[in-house]
């Protein structure tokens, strides 16, 4: 076996911790370099309106920046305050946690990476920018997209290594960056339930998981509103849980006629035991990103509900960069709502159509992304430099 010549990892991250996407991976991540041996801390900001999360399995450090989340997400410019304040309080936290050994930095998202470079050139340790998403790609203004690639691409090139799980991306980082510096991985499910407990019937109703920070899952959710109203003229009887908050963005869709009707209801956060029992229930489970720009960052939300056994509706660009991943087989394919609809007008959740599309969704989870399989990849990128 190699031999570790770091002892340190800390991890900087913006999701807050039990509820982002990104969370679930960085997880994982502690996971494998804790069988190592290594010792872990992951950095995060703390709002005033956090729930701090109660995960025993990782050594937190919370950043304090006296700002409340809401307006962070309805006040742009605070948003850059926040970054700043998060930026300038990580350096000395860094620097006290590092002290003289090996030190691994490890950024998740570019939007990290200046306190992990800063501090990584007076430790001389290594820089990970992990599941790295070029934002820039989702900017519509040229102005503010020729910014972001440029502030991007900058830290980047300051990175030892650069992990992303994003097919595109990976495409256009190998014209700009060092062979030997990029690497691709993919996420991975690591609490993947047994078949025999995915037997029981499944109810009524349609899954969606997902931040309501996120533009393109507020954009997915009005569509999901149109489709409770397509299933209501065509007497389909199948209702619409909207998982995620936060919750000054649930009350602006309180007044929408199928909300009030209960066909769409709105769940809120909700605890990873809750989430399971919805998945184990769960007709069917909905990615509708007809109009997103590039990808979505819904791809950990697209391999839960595939190991789940749950039949996924699914527009293409909600499952880019997974390969081998058939139509009408592993998942079915929509572009449109009006395609959504058919479906489920043609297999109700029982149907054995559907049930046998689930589960051959969990068996390509389970060949592809277990977590054994992540672990051995990630730890074969840190040896690559160590």
């Amino acid at each position: 076996m190699t031999t570790m010549k770091y002892h340190e990892c800390i991890i900087l991250s913006t999701s807050i911790f039990p509820f982002e996407g990104g969370a679930r991976r960085i997880l994982s991540m502690v996971k494998c370099l804790s069988k190592r041996n290594l010792r872990v801390t992951v950095i995060t900001p703390l709002f005033k309106d956090t729930i701090i999360s109660t995960e025993n399995s990782i050594r937190l450090k919370y950043i304090r920046l006296g700002i409340s989340r809401k307006k962070l997400d309805l006040i742009p410019p605070i948003k850059i305050l926040a970054l700043l304040i998060f930026w300038i309080k990580s350096i000395p936290l860094l620097l006290r946690l590092s002290g003289k050994e090996k030190t691994i930095f490890q950024y998740h998202g570019t939007y990290c990476a200046p306190p992990a470079i800063i501090v990584n050139l007076f430790r001389r340790g290594m820089t990970i920018g992990d599941d790295i998403r070029l934002y820039s790609l989702l900017e519509t203004r040229q102005v503010k997209l020729l910014l972001i690639w440029a502030y991007e691409i900058s830290m980047l090139k300051l990175t030892s290594k650069v992990i992303t799980s994003f097919a595109k991306d990976l495409a256009i980082l190998r014209a700009i960056l060092k062979p030997n510096k990029l690497n691709f991985l993919l996420n991975c499910i690591d609490d993947l339930p047994s078949k025999e407990k995915l037997v029981s019937k499944r109810e009524n109703y349609g899954l969606f998981v997902g931040s309501m920070k996120e533009k393109e899952n507020r954009q997915a959710i009005e569509e999901l509103l149109n489709l409770a109203e397509i299933l209501t003229a065509r007497q389909i009887p199948l209702k619409i849980l909207i998982i995620g908050g936060p919750a000054h963005f649930v009350f602006s869709y309180a007044v929408h006629p199928m909300v009030q009707a209960g066909i769409v209801r709105f769940m809120g956060y909700l605890p990873d035991e809750e989430l399971k029992s919805l998945y184990l229930k769960s007709g069917f489970s909905f990615f509708p990103y007809f109009s997103a720009k590039e990808h979505t960052s819904q791809r950990i939300k697209v391999l839960e509900s595939l190991g789940w056994g749950i039949p996924i509706i699914a527009s293409s660009k909600a499952i880019d960069g997974f390969e081998g991943l058939v139509d009408n087989e592993h998942y079915f394919l929509a572009e449109s709502i009006e395609d959504i609809a058919n479906i489920l007008q043609q297999y109700p959740p029982n149907s054995p159509k559907a049930r046998a599309v689930g589960m051959r969704g969990r068996d390509y989870v389970e060949s592809k992304f277990s977590f054994l399989r992540f672990c051995k990849n990630y730890m074969d990128i840190l040896f690559q430099n160590i």
